[in-house]
C-alpha cells in the first residue's frame, strides 16, 4: 500500500473513523492498524520483512509495558534490554551478512548466506 494510492486513502478514512468511535480501545486500534499497515507494505514485497515486523512490534511493545510497570534500578534494566534488543535488530540487517561472507572467504568455505539479505 503506497502512501499516494486510494487503498491508503481508504485506509486513513477508516483508521480515523474507528479511532474516534471507541474512546477506550485507541491504544490497540492504534496498534491494530499499525501492524496492518506495515504488513501490507512488507508482506506483499518482501515476505521474510513481515517476520521482522512482528518481532520489532512484539519487543517494543512488551518492553513498554514492562518498561511502564517496574520501577527504580529494575525500570533501568528494562530500558537497556528493550533498547538492545531492538538495536540487535539493525546489526543484523547491516552487517550479518557482510560478516557470513567475509568469514567463508576467509576458511575458503562453500556455503550460501544469500538469505541473510533483506534488502
Amino acid at each position: 500500500m503506497s502512501l499516494v494510492s486510494f487503498d491508503f486513502i481508504v485506509f486513513l478514512i477508516v483508521a480515523v473513523i474507528l479511532f474516534y468511535a471507541k474512546k477506550g480501545l485507541q491504544k490497540y486500534i492504534l496498534l491494530f492498524l499499525s501492524i496492518v499497515f506495515y504488513f501490507s507494505i512488507s508482506a506483499v514485497s518482501k515476505p521474510k520483512l513481515a517476520l521482522l515486523t512482528c518481532y520489532v512490534v512484539f519487543v517494543t511493545y512488551a518492553g513498554a509495558i514492562l518498561i511502564e510497570k517496574s520501577r527504580g534500578r529494575i525500570r533501568s534494566i528494562m530500558l537497556t534490554l528493550t533498547i538492545t534488543a531492538l538495536a540487535a535488530v539493525l546489526v543484523v540487517l547491516k552487517y550479518a551478512y557482510n560478516l557470513c561472507s567475509l568469514f567463508m572467504e576467509i576458511f575458503r568455505m562453500d556455503g550460501d548466506v544469500s538469505f541473510l539479505q533483506f534488502a
